[in-house]
């Protein structure tokens, strides 16, 4: 029938190949009727009088062993967060919910294909939209979560709402320090040392980040002699592509290296170098 589309239109595009013209006309029409929600998708969609309290039931795409099935929760959005539940008005809390969702820095895809997720029934393709969770660091991938609605529309609209909100509040944030120039770095992870004392962990190597004068270490290398105030190398460490702080201890742990060596060290010896 020599009809061109995009490869990802390609599975709704009519199967008219080889039909009387009258009958393409009578699938086109037919086609663009809204779909009928599948037997097996059910909501209760209730929105409060803020689009970001909104609430009711999704269905989340989750892998039960080699393969994914829908998983039925009652998803509260409040704030920067999704809040899914068990049980319907199960309660308000992160403490309460089975899983949280921070959507800061989220992306909202409002539309999926098949090549997407082939092994969603066609019928249930139009109420599935994707949230894509970034990861602490860039070296670890992006989660993407696909939720199935038949208040699909709703839920896309209090989504963008709250990202187009948060990109505002971001924006209207200050920076606490530029680094530019023969100063910039790479960095992957910060920390926070002590008072006035930020660790950067960057591909260069191992940082402290200080708000006010410090005094000369040995095993402190300057950046740079104007920025002996401000930005400071901890030798002996390559560069770190992510840093954590054990609870209850005095103890870091790094990745660091090329072949992503495991690290720690102790955070009283850092603030003595």
């Amino acid at each position: 029938c020599k009809v061109t589309c995009h490869p990802k239109c390609s599975t709704s595009c009519p199967a008219t190949c080889g039909l009387p013209l009258a009958l393409v006309d009578h699938y086109v029409t037919e086609s663009m009727k809204p779909p009928v929600l599948s037997p097996l998708v059910t909501s209760s969609t209730v929105l409060s009088g803020e689009v970001s309290k909104m609430q009711g039931w999704i269905k989340v795409l989750r892998y039960v062993g080699t393969k994914r099935a829908w998983e039925q929760h009652w998803a509260v959005l409040s704030d920067m967060s999704l809040l899914l539940y068990n049980k319907e008005n199960a309660g308000n809390s992160d403490a309460d919910a089975s899983e949280v969702l921070h959507l800061a820095n989220a992306t909202l895809q409002p539309s999926v294909s098949c090549l997407d997720v082939p092994d969603v029934a066609k019928t249930d393709i139009p109420f599935v939209f994707s949230v894509i969770l970034p990861q602490p660091t860039r070296c670890w991938p992006t989660q993407t979560i696909y939720c199935l609605s038949n208040d699909k529309q709703q839920w896309v609209q209090s989504l963008q709402q709250i990202l187009k909100t948060a990109k505002v509040n971001q924006n209207s944030l200050k920076s606490l320090v530029s680094l530019q120039n023969s100063f910039a770095l790479d960095v992957n992870c910060c920390l926070p040392l002590k008072d006035k004392i930020l660790l950067l962990g960057a591909g260069e190597g191992l940082f402290a980040l200080y708000t006010q004068a410090v005094p000369k270490s040995g095993r402190v290398a300057r950046k740079a002699s104007q920025s002996s105030r401000v930005l400071q190398q901890i030798l002996g460490v390559g560069s770190v592509q992510q840093m954590e702080r054990i609870p209850d201890t005095d103890l870091i742990v790094m990745i660091t290296g090329q072949i992503s060596q495991l690290p720690n060290t102790n955070k009283l010896n850092l603030i003595e170098q």
